[in-house]
């Protein structure tokens, strides 16, 4: 039989789940934004950290608790740069060290300036590579403090999880508060017109049949929203992904729009699905 959709559910009756769904897509577009840009941005300084060696000649023997002269971290320097222009797997040397910057003047003892020298490596190396650097700048200068990429990207990649977390979690959130206040008011909408339902079922229409006249008339508001909201997000998230340099992303991107207006679209008639059927079942 054929159903009074017209008279049952105006054409309005769903358009406030048009908007809410705009919103939602928008609000995941912009969590998938976060999501691509943390990996991207931590990919590349990975890149950098890996291909680099950050080395520390200090002004103060922590063992035996003595301040070191400035003679000595000069020749240091020097030795430490003399070795490193000639090792293959060096690029760049930077040196940063201020010569006329003392860190503090105790009874008339000067403390001198550390040294750092920061080291770019050739990022076609072998792997582990980087240890005999180590181990022969540390034979030079035992009191060198080394730091290599591993602690860095221990601290990186944390920072990188704990906020990929958060952006997922934001995204399914948005999906989870779609679905709940969907079904609240498909419950509200049924209760509301609780005599027309049941008329309709008295003449023959099953909870199938209802159902599927709440997924039609749920689907337009639904599709036009996703629609809205996805190209306004796309138009506008689009040109600051190339102003943050993620461009290479945008392909990604854009599929993760096209996964974002099919989960909506495919969640929202399920919930509206599975809640008509529970409502019809309570209802006398």
């Amino acid at each position: 039989m054929g159903l009074p959709s017209h008279h049952l559910l105006p054409k309005t009756t769903f358009r406030h789940i048009g908007v809410m769904v705009m919103f939602m897509s928008i609000m995941a577009a912009f969590c998938t934004i976060g999501y691509i840009s943390v990996h991207d941005i931590t990919r590349g300084w990975l890149v950098d950290i890996d291909n680099s060696l950050n080395i520390e000649i200090p002004s103060f023997n922590g063992q035996t608790k003595q301040i070191i002269p400035a003679e000595t971290i000069t020749n240091n320097i020097t030795s430490i740069e003399d070795y490193l222009a000639n090792d293959p797997l060096v690029g760049n040397i930077k040196i940063d060290r201020p010569d006329d910057i003392q860190i503090a003047d105790i009874d008339e003892f000067a403390i001198p300036a550390p040294a750092f020298i920061t080291i770019s490596l050739r990022p076609d190396r072998a792997n582990n590579a980087e240890d005999r650097l180590v181990n022969n700048i540390q034979n030079i200068a035992p009191n060198a403090i080394v730091k290599n990429a591993e602690e860095w990207e221990k601290s990186i990649q944390k920072t990188a999880y704990t906020l990929s977390i958060i952006f997922g979690g934001l995204t399914v959130a948005i999906f989870i508060i779609t679905s709940i206040l969907l079904s609240a008011i498909i419950k509200i909408q049924l209760r509301a017109h609780d005599e027309t339902v049941q008329i309709i079922h008295l003449m023959g229409a099953s909870s199938r049949n209802i159902s599927s006249l709440f997924k039609s008339s749920i689907t337009h508001p639904v599709l036009i929203g996703n629609i809205v909201g996805l190209g306004f997000a796309v138009i506008i998230f689009s040109p600051v992904m190339m102003l943050l340099n993620l461009e290479g992303n945008i392909p990604i991107f854009y599929a993760s729009v096209g996964i974002i207006f099919f989960t909506f679209l495919i969640l929202c008639r399920w919930v509206t699905h599975w809640t008509v059927m529970k409502t019809l079942r309570s209802m006398p």
